[in-house]
């Protein structure tokens, strides 16, 4: 039996897990995330209680706590037209990406 042909570099349906903490505001299913292709739809998510993270600013002493969602959480993307995954190779998506949040790993469901 010849097992199909499987396209990993064109998906309409893929994953973004969190291999570093993310920080992004106003997920909500049916909606585009910044920093990824405007196509790319929410269906679903798989997360637990946010992780909170803050800081300290020597000048002003300890920073608020923030949310952020864990590592290993999971976004389910779904987009009528194929999508190139290899221009994401290596992106960050929410904010503070310039401190190492928000990396994902992109695969398909």
């Amino acid at each position: 039996m010849k097992l199909p042909e499987v396209k990993v570099n064109k998906l309409k349906e893929l994953t973004n897990v969190f291999i570093t903490p993310g920080k992004i505001e106003n997920l909500k299913p049916g909606e585009s995330v910044e920093g990824l292709p405007e196509e790319a739809k929410l269906v679903s998510a798989c997360v637990d209680r946010p992780q909170m993270i803050g800081g300290w600013d020597f000048n002003k002493g300890p920073m608020p706590l923030k949310p952020y969602l864990r590592t290993g959480t999971t976004l389910f993307f779904e987009s009528d037209t194929e999508i190139d995954i290899t221009k994401y190779n290596g992106k960050k998506i929410g904010k503070n990406t310039e401190f190492g949040f928000g990396q994902i790993l992109i695969g398909k469901w």
